[in-house]
């Protein structure tokens, strides 16, 4: 994340939408839980990218995954994404 900061976003939401949903992985709560510490904790030192609107797209991607999995942390995650650009 440190070296290359955008293809880490890209390659998460790749992976996710396109691997993810199918093997189960957003339905478990390891999944989420981890979901929410990139964001958390990675995307603050990086917030520059997602001034680009194909990388804010690509985090609205990778949430969504577990929103349609049903999961309210990654709702309160896009609730308070707005902190990550203070």
């Amino acid at each position: 994340m440190d070296q290359r900061p955008q293809q880490a976003l890209l390659a998460v939401r790749d992976i996710l939408t396109r691997v993810g949903t199918q093997s189960g992985y957003t339905g478990d709560s390891l999944g989420i839980d981890i979901c929410v510490r990139f964001v958390e904790r990675n995307l603050p030192d990086h917030r520059s990218i997602l001034q680009a609107p194909g990388h804010l797209t690509a985090l609205r991607e990778i949430c969504d995954t577990f929103i349609d999995a049903g999961w309210p942390q990654a709702h309160r995650l896009i609730y308070g994404i707005e902190q990550i650009f203070r």
